[in-house]
């Protein structure tokens, strides 16, 4: 009996399961590349807090136009002069 090793025998059959577990490896890998993962807390860790949103400022206010001074009045009390 003329015995031929395994992957002479079968070489299309392994080239082409080969070729297919390449294939889904390539995509699996993009997949799992572009899909976010949510992984388990570890007992005893807190899980990090979001940053707070600022909030947004809001448009400042101008400057009320000062009203003019009236002119000031004359001091109530009375100014003593010495008598002569």
């Amino acid at each position: 009996m003329n015995a031929q090793p395994f992957w002479r025998v079968h070489a299309r059959r392994v080239q082409k399961l080969a070729r297919a577990l390449s294939i889904s490896l390539i995509l699996g890998l993009c997949v799992s590349a572009c899909t976010p993962v949510n992984l388990p807390q570890l007992p005893g860790t807190v899980p990090p807090k979001p940053d707070p949103i600022p909030d947004p400022k809001p448009d400042p206010v101008p400057d009320p136009v000062p009203d003019p001074k009236p002119d000031p009045l004359p001091d109530p009390t009375p100014v003593l002069t010495p008598r002569p």
